[in-house]
């Protein structure tokens, strides 16, 4: 949601310390560079579906879907599949790898 995606306390608690990303770009992020840069983006309406989850291990999943961004008129743009690794960290998930492919 916007609202996580703007509070730096709950993407620390989300992220790991060892998280990396490859963008829809090819470029690499590491923690450090996303937490800079999601609190500073300009909110934008996000919608995602077709989750699947697949249980790798009791302590790590994958998780895959879609998403797409609204333009002012409501019109998909930006599609993109997407497949994230969670690492269970104690009580919580976080997540350790994320990577977006444009379609």
């Amino acid at each position: 949601s916007a609202a996580v995606r703007m509070s730096q306390v709950r993407l620390e608690e989300l992220i790991a310390d060892d998280f990396r990303e490859i963008g829809a770009s090819g470029k690499y992020f590491d923690k450090s560079e996303v937490l800079k840069s999601l609190p500073s983006e300009e909110p934008t309406k996000i919608c995602s579906s077709d989750y699947e989850i697949f249980s790798l291990t009791p302590e790590l999943a994958q998780v895959l879907y879609q998403s797409w961004r609204e333009d002012d008129d409501g019109v998909p743009v930006r599609k993109a599949r997407r497949s994230s690794l969670w690492r269970q960290s104690g009580e919580n998930w976080q997540m350790i790898f994320h990577q977006g492919t444009l379609l």
